[in-house]
């Protein structure tokens, strides 16, 4: 028998030590796009069309408010940490504006939601987005502190209890606003595993001014590049419910539902690599930031082929479990596959984004999402102006591949600056 060299032997025990890290997020994460999909899919049952495209609306913002933090918390935030540890001046400055964007930003959901459905609801989904951001900034001090099972207990919390109340929401005939609340007391029972940690993730107060050269170096272009992916991302989201209300949007919600365990995943992995490239490249270890590049992109693909499978399956001999006799079953297919399009090149772009990102290349990545983001827009507008709604995802692949070609040459150029063109190239480019 042949006996390993240790170079294969230390390959073997990296792989699967980022195997079991890859899998325990992926499952916790998995665990939490479970919950989403119960709680969408007990409002399909119940709810009419127009609740059921405003719930999904709803989730919209809040993944769009998690960009948000990530733009102008979490990214400097493990960027901080990588470099000057986690006490100082900076992380104090990051935990306010992270406090106030949770206040704040939850507040604006809650009215966007109460403008569409009740006062209520608007209050519930309000409350709801702003513990969601604060659990959200508490989960990436987790894998900064190292400790990703604070996180993935952080993750079963929430979706243990947002599945039970979905489902009793379901046989007691409750209402959009008794999903809101479900919303919130599955959030508090997420943050309540952070609760030792608390005083160090919530902080009112700081000298403003700190936060400063952060908005200049990072946040601001960090920002400028979250509003254009989302604009690239979804801009029909927005679109189709402004311009045809929130029923017309229902079939897309429906197909998310498909998709969401990748979309899930490949938020969470994002959240934990972001902090270990950094680190590896603090550290001086670009081809060690590479390897991570390479399994975190791996994973995906083996993610996204599963997830394909799988909604192939219900569509095929289930799909009435999940599209009401309500929704135009042709739409939401034809939803579901440029969906999984979007989901094929988003896995493609998303590991090179977050090394650019643990690079501190904000700018490269806000001109060229800036770039994807007008492809994005006018493309969904034309499309929508033409054909059925569920045509505008057509558009967003459209984004979607200008985002890929703009952000692989923006991380070629990286790699030429700081002269690890060889390094990137070998089993890489």
């Amino acid at each position: 028998m042949t006996t390993p060299t240790p170079s294969t032997g230390g390959r073997r025990a990296a792989i699967g030590g980022a195997l079991r890290r890859y899998g325990l997020v992926s499952i916790s994460s998995a665990l939490v796009s479970v919950a989403h999909l119960v709680a969408q899919a007990c409002a399909i049952a119940r709810l009419p069309a127009s609740d059921i495209g405003m719930l999904a609306f709803a989730i919209t913002l809040i993944q769009f408010g998690f960009g948000l933090s990530n733009a102008l918390v979490c990214a400097p935030h493990s960027v901080a940490a990588a470099r000057e540890g986690r006490v100082g001046r900076t992380v104090a400055v990051l935990t306010m504006v992270g406090t106030w964007l949770a206040i704040g930003y939850g507040a604006l959901s809650g009215a966007i939601v109460a403008a569409g459905t009740s006062g209520q609801a608007g209050i519930g989904f309000g409350v709801a987005t702003a513990l969601l951001l604060l659990r959200w900034f508490a989960r990436n001090d987790a894998y900064i502190r190292d400790q990703p099972m604070q996180a993935a207990w952080s993750d079963l919390a929430y979706a243990v209890v947002l599945s039970g109340w979905s489902v009793a929401t379901l046989l007691t005939g409750g209402d959009f606003v008794q999903v809101a609340i479900g919303f919130v007391i599955a959030s508090a029972a997420g943050m309540l595993c952070f609760a030792p940690m608390l005083g160090d993730l919530v902080r009112p107060f700081a000298p403003v001014r700190d936060y400063l050269p952060i908005w200049r170096g990072q946040a601001s272009w960090a920002l400028m590049g979250v509003a254009t992916t989302e604009a690239t991302s979804n801009a029909h989201s927005y679109l189709v419910t402004a311009m045809l209300g929130p029923a017309a949007f229902a079939p897309l919600g429906v197909a998310v539902l498909f998709l969401r365990p990748l979309n899930v995943v490949i938020t969470a992995l994002t959240q934990t690599e972001r902090p270990r490239m950094a680190r590896e490249l603090a550290e001086g270890g670009a081809p060690a930031a590479y390897r991570s590049l390479r399994h975190f992109r791996m994973v995906l693909f083996l993610i996204w082929g599963a997830t394909v499978v799988l909604a192939g399956g219900i569509l095929a001999f289930a799909a009435h479990l999940v599209v009401p006799a309500t929704l135009d079953a042709g739409a939401v297919r034809v939803a579901v596959a440029l969906s999984a399009v979007i989901a094929l090149i988003q896995c493609a772009l998303v590991p090179p984004s977050v090394l650019l990102q643990a690079a501190d290349r904000f700018r490269s990545l806000a001109m060229t999402s800036v770039l994807a983001c007008g492809v994005s827009v006018v493309s969904v507008v034309l499309l929508l102006w033409f054909l059925p709604a569920a045509w505008t995802l057509a558009g967003i692949a459209l984004g979607q591949l200008a985002m890929f070609a703009g952000i692989r040459a923006a991380e070629r150029a990286w790699r030429g600056s700081t002269g690890q063109m060889r390094t990137g190239m070998d089993g890489h480019a």
